[in-house]
């Protein structure tokens, strides 16, 4: 029904298991209750602001809409980096990075890191 709100679920159990759930179900970003609030605040802020940059820049790549932040994303992925260097590299908090990414996921219908790379081959986005 609201398919384009972002989801966040805020709970007490660790993410592990839950958190894998919680994605698969629709939620955009799972947290735990028992992170430091800066982080909490962090992680909801970079939600908004991935789901606002995609609005703002998305663009035409064949079939599929993809923002300029998610171009970059399948690049990254590309070169192996690791959540944290992309933080790094794009001046961003690693919570940010895992939204940009769930965010790419769910535009590309795939579940990881390997399936978006088979996916960007076999469409022609790398």
């Amino acid at each position: 029904m609201y398919a384009e709100v972002p989801l966040a679920v805020i709970s007490a159990m660790p993410a592990g298991e839950a958190e894998e759930t919680c994605i698969e179900a629709g939620a955009d970003i799972y947290l735990e209750k028992a992170a430091p609030s800066n982080e909490i605040s962090a992680a909801i802020q970079g939600l908004f602001a991935a789901d606002h940059a995609a609005d703002e820049e998305t663009t035409a790549s064949g079939d599929t809409k993809l923002s300029k932040r998610q171009k970059q994303l399948i690049i990254m992925l590309d070169r192996g980096l690791s959540n944290r260097d992309i933080a790094t590299e794009l001046d961003i908090s690693e919570h940010t990075v895992k939204v940009h990414l769930w965010r790419l996921f769910r535009r590309l219908g795939v579940k990881s890191r390997t399936q978006t790379l088979h996916f960007a081959r076999s469409h022609g986005l790398l």
